[in-house]
């Protein structure tokens, strides 16, 4: 269909298991990020502040760029409460798929999404607009309120007293 992008994913893909190359050269510099985010992080386990990791990475490394993982990126400059945090965040979705999954049968939607929403962070940080669909729309699915039966009693029998609709 592609063959253009198809030929240039095998290049990366082959690229990525040829030891000719350095971690750096098959990870195109990311797992070097990710090595500096895990000492930033060991040594302020508390976190850094937030938009600070390229500010500490020209410290450490010389020279400045983005973490391309949201992970690592939140482990840096939000410590472990920031990790917790957006792992909550993020495990919302199949908590709730799950909790609903009697009356919506959600549960493999709310899975999926934290699955990967979990797995794309590990190589994009939050400006990715398709995880902010996903979120999005699974929100709206997972939070729809469920169908309530109506359950009609039979009406009960009037009584008539004979004085209904009289004037006093």
């Amino acid at each position: 269909l592609f063959p253009e992008m198809q030929q240039y994913a095998l290049r990366r893909i082959n690229k990525t298991f040829d030891d000719r190359y350095s971690m750096g050269g098959r990870t195109s510099g990311r797992s070097e990020l990710v090595e500096a985010g895990v000492k930033m992080f060991l040594e302020n386990p508390f976190g850094r502040g937030s938009g600070a990791f390229s500010v500490e990475l020209q410290d450490i490394q010389g020279f400045s760029k983005q973490s391309h993982s949201g992970w690592v990126k939140t482990a840096v400059e939000n410590g472990v409460v920031g990790v917790a945090m957006l792992g909550a965040f993020i495990g919302s979705f199949a908590w709730v798929g799950i909790r609903n999954r009697r009356v919506h049968r959600t549960a493999g939607l709310g899975v999926m999404v934290t699955a990967a929403i979990t797995v794309a962070l590990f190589s994009t940080e939050f400006n990715a607009k398709g995880l902010w669909f996903l979120m999005a729309g699974a929100t709206a699915i997972l939070s729809y309120p469920p169908k309530r039966r109506i359950i009609r009693i039979p009406d009960e029998p009037r009584i008539h007293s004979g004085y209904e609709g009289r004037a006093a």
